[in-house]
């Protein structure tokens, strides 16, 4: 006696779609979260990453230049400085460092929330062994200008001020400090939040007066 097979029934296929349903709703409402959490510390850590790099730019080109060399624009928001030569820095019979033409340009365009870095040539910098600087025009003209050597170093910066020591930039007394903030806008991943961080950093170039 041969036994026949019992077929499915529609409200056994109605039960397994509705325990496949509730499984799959489980995972997403797991699995989406997670997601966006994710991205959300992502994006905040390859912000924060960035903004030190930028940091880390100031600090060691100002270090390896000269306070004479140094221009900061009245709204703090602009600085330059005169490059060393990389080879030789200094010269062989006074030890002086050897000062190159180009001229390193550090900027903030607060309608694009980006920081530009520029290598900029003035045509008018003095002998090697002694210092030159931008005036505020020329810094201006820099930053104005078109080169191939601008660099977008640093995004989401909605606050950028550069300041001495007094906090009067006419006359520079170092210590020179830059303070940043960056916020991160997390609305594309389902809410209006946002995050926010400020770092700072503060250098003093070498001077031939010291």
């Amino acid at each position: 006696m041969r036994l026949r097979g019992r077929g499915i029934t529609l409200i056994e296929v109605l039960v397994s779609l509705s325990l496949v349903s509730i499984v799959t709703l489980m995972i997403l409402a797991l699995f989406v979260p997670s997601m966006s959490l994710f991205r959300r510390q992502t994006g905040k850590s390859d912000s924060y990453r960035g903004c030190l790099m930028l940091l880390e730019k100031f600090r060691v080109g100002l270090m390896n230049s000269q306070m004479e060399t140094v221009t900061i624009s009245p709204t703090g928001q602009a600085i330059s400085w005169q490059m060393i030569e990389d080879d030789p820095p200094f010269s062989a019979s006074t030890g002086d460092a050897l000062m190159s033409p180009e001229f390193a340009v550090l900027y903030y365009k607060e309608d694009e929330k980006r920081v530009y870095y520029k290598l900029y040539n003035s045509g008018s910098s003095g002998p090697p062994d002694q210092p030159s600087f931008l005036s505020l025009s020329d810094l201006n003209t820099a930053i104005g200008s078109p080169s191939n050597k601008t660099y977008v170093i640093g995004r989401n910066i909605t606050e950028f001020r550069i300041t001495d020591k007094d906090g009067d930039v006419t006359l520079l007394e170092p210590p020179l400090t830059l303070t940043i903030k960056s916020e991160i806008d997390t609305e594309h991943i389902g809410n209006n939040d946002s995050e926010s961080f400020r770092v700072q950093a503060s250098v003093t170039p070498r001077s031939m007066r010291w």
